[in-house]
């Protein structure tokens, strides 16, 4: 009769600690899940905002301190610290120049020069504007400074072997349509 006892109690226990380990473990799917579709969210919203920002700086000719802090202000609003990276490849003003290693009939390629972030930030801060030429180059992308849900879990399960390393991050670029003003 004891041994019966034992058994029963034996299972109970089984089953509880069975039941507890899958509860346990589909929680933490869901919450995985969650997590994975909330940094997809910020993906499409910080490649919308520079898609969006590029856009207006290549079809307005310039970059105006209006249009940089919204820029930084709809990237807040995606929940993360982002941090920013502006490149302009100015076209070279002498592109009719010939090349001394090729014949007199034959033009120079065209040659581009290129401005970053500190630059073109100073330049807001001072002028309001930063303009650009047609033809000009436009570049940005952001990466997320921040650890999301989805890093943080990532790195726990993947520790010791470089994976799970996922960043939030977008890009873009376009030739500038306008001389700016």
């Amino acid at each position: 009769m004891i041994n019966l006892f034992r058994n029963n109690h034996g299972e109970a226990l089984t089953t509880t600690l069975v039941v507890g380990g899958i509860v346990f473990i589909v929680t933490i799917m869901v919450v995985l899940g969650i997590s994975i579709r909330s940094d997809d969210v910020a993906q499409e919203a910080a490649l919308s905002i520079v898609s969006d920002f590029i856009n207006t700086c290549a079809n307005e000719g310039k970059i105006t301190l209006s249009n940089y802090e919204k820029f930084v202000s709809d990237l807040n609003t995606t929940g993360h610290s982002y941090d920013k990276e502006i490149e302009v490849k100015h076209l070279d003003e002498n592109i009719g120049n010939k090349s001394a290693w090729t014949q007199s009939s034959v033009i120079g390629e065209n040659q581009y020069y290129s401005v970053f972030t500190s630059q073109i930030t100073n330049k807001l801060e001072e002028d309001g504007s930063y303009v650009m030429k047609k033809g000009d180059i436009i570049s940005v992308t952001v990466k997320n400074t921040d650890t999301s849900l989805t890093q943080s879990l990532e790195s726990a399960f993947f520790a010791g072997t470089g994976k799970g390393s996922a960043i939030i991050q977008a890009t873009g670029s376009e030739t500038v349509k306008v001389n700016g003003n």
